[in-house]
């Protein structure tokens, strides 16, 4: 039985913008990590005040727009 995926965050880290955690490993490029919510917890907790450490504001969804069809052009000949 396949194992469910755990939801992924974003955490911030302006200050060490390639920070390199090595436990739990979580590895930070161009100042932000993907981890899943209970790693992000560990890493806020225990290293956000000392590296200022965050997690990332949601990015709002945008939803498409409804795409309009043009008029069909009739063509007598």
């Amino acid at each position: 039985m396949a194992k469910k995926k755990a939801p992924m965050v974003t955490l911030e880290c302006p200050e060490h913008p390639e920070l390199l955690v090595t436990f739990p490993r979580v590895e930070f490029h161009d100042g932000t990590a993907q981890t899943d919510e209970a790693t992000a917890e560990i890493i806020i907790d225990e290293l956000g005040d000392d590296y200022g450490i965050a997690l990332a504001a949601p990015v709002p969804v945008e939803e498409e727009a409804p795409v309009e069809e043009a008029p069909a052009e009739v063509v007598e000949g």
